[in-house]
């Protein structure tokens, strides 16, 4: 069965059994991990973390103009908590000339947790996806027409200062939906690696004897309708961390995302 599934190359197809799981990790294995750990990130600040969004959510200063924010591992929780979480935080920021917001390492989630975030940072409502929907029936290649995703601003303030986005091969599924919500904004500039690739929007169902599966749903496109799947999302300023740069737990694509907003 595993075998079978492998063939597929999909991160949303998963298989859990009495015997052991299976899932396809072939969209981040072999990949630089580009992130070094919320440790070296702490290095840079020039006060401790704040933690909220019942730990999902990290943030603080790197200096008195640059604000920096760390969501993840993944996307999930509250989205009352959230919406709070990131509008306290944004509140604590509003007066830094620029933000870093870091999603490396991400690995999904909720969709709508995502919109939380990137909500806070829209100047107008913006097109930043679309999707089709497998129909269900035994015609495999029969699809919705192309369905638009919207992201517009939300809670007590924006901010539509210049925005550094840090991502990495680690980020995938939802985590990847908000990277497209940020990359749909005039004043975000993404940095790092590529993500994952992974756009299905699973459900969960059960076979006869009592084994469940993941299958994708899904087709999701970028803004320009340009499909991703197994692709990923290239960053504006591509740039890795070297393993030297690791030994010195020097993060190269934080220290390249304080440049950018330094200029």
């Amino acid at each position: 069965m595993s075998s079978l599934l492998s063939v597929l190359k999909d991160g949303h197809v998963n298989l859990y059994t009495t015997y052991g799981n299976y899932s396809y990790t072939g969209w981040f294995a072999g990949h630089p991990a580009d992130f070094l750990g919320l440790d070296v990130i702490k290095t840079y600040l020039s006060s401790d973390y704040g933690v909220t969004a019942g730990g999902y959510m990290y943030y603080g200063k790197i200096s008195t103009d640059l604000g920096y924010i760390y969501i993840g591992p993944n996307l999930m929780g509250d989205n009352n908590t959230w919406s709070e979480a990131i509008d306290t935080i944004i509140d604590s920021l509003k007066d830094t000339k620029g933000i870093i917001v870091d999603i490396r390492n991400n690995g999904g989630g909720s969709d709508n947790l995502g919109i939380d975030v990137a909500s806070r940072f829209a100047d107008r409502q913006r097109t930043f996806a679309y999707y089709k929907f497998r129909i269900m029936g035994l015609n495999h290649a029969a699809f919705t027409d192309y369905t638009p995703f919207t992201i517009a601003p939300a809670g007590i303030r924006q901010y539509t200062k210049p925005v550094a986005l840090l991502t990495n091969r680690h980020c995938f599924s939802s985590a990847e939906e908000t990277i497209l919500m940020f990359k749909s904004f005039p004043n975000v500039i993404s940095i790092g690696d590529t993500s994952g690739g992974g756009s299905g929007n699973p459900v969960i169902l059960q076979l006869p004897n009592g084994w469940s599966y993941w299958v994708s749903r899904w087709i999701e496109y970028t803004a320009d309708k340009k499909t991703f799947e197994g692709i990923g999302l290239a960053p504006d300023i591509p740039i890795n961390i070297s393993a030297a740069d690791s030994l010195a737990s020097r993060d190269a694509v934080l220290e390249r995302a304080i440049l950018e907003l330094n200029k």
